[in-house]
């Protein structure tokens, strides 16, 4: 297993499957939504949150690493690519999605950071998995569900439970729809 996922990644993982069991309080500022989904159970945005410039310095460092050099290592598709070769190996279909952002911080990302590369390597390489592997997923970067933000996000990068929702069943809708196609 850990060749697949870093040591955090499945503590993180271990963690969450224990709390849903026993005490979803030990996920801190964390909830699991009845869809399966975990958000931030915190965090309102005003109107002061919104501005550019505080946007930017508030973007959390992950997110600065991310996107503020264009550097496609650093988004470890090989580890990716070797659990689509297991599923594949073992006929099992994976489905995935690129989240949304917050309207304001998408435009911040865009204008400020390397995001538009990022983002458009990242899909392309996406886009080659799903013809190499049973493998689709949805950019819901690009959704028009999400562009105005309002009721759809806890923070900048957490959407509400209503919009886990709605990601799910679009997730849903699609993999009904591949699964129609493949067949």
């Amino acid at each position: 297993m850990t060749r697949l996922l870093s040591r955090e990644q499945f503590e993180a993982s271990l963690r969450v499957l224990l709390t849903r069991e026993t005490d979803e309080s030990n996920l801190y500022y964390n909830i699991i939504n009845p869809n399966g989904m975990i958000s931030v159970n915190k965090i309102s945005l005003t109107l002061d949150d919104l501005i550019p410039d505080k946007v930017f310095y508030r973007i959390p460092v992950y997110f600065g690493a991310a996107f503020t050099y264009y550097h496609p290592d650093f988004y470890r598709l090989d580890v990716l690519q070797q659990i689509l070769e297991i599923a594949k190996q073992q006929h099992i279909l994976v489905i995935g999605y690129m989240p949304p952002y917050y309207p304001v911080l998408r435009d911040v990302l865009e204008t400020r950071t390397e995001f538009t590369p990022t983002i458009n390597y990242l899909t392309g390489q996406l886009d080659d998995f799903e013809k190499e592997y049973p493998f689709h997923y949805i950019n819901f970067i690009d959704s028009p569900l999400f562009s105005n933000g309002d009721g759809m996000f806890h923070d900048l990068i957490h959407p509400t439970p209503q919009a886990s929702t709605l990601m799910m069943q679009q997730l849903y809708d699609q993999f009904h729809n591949y699964t129609a196609k493949s067949s």
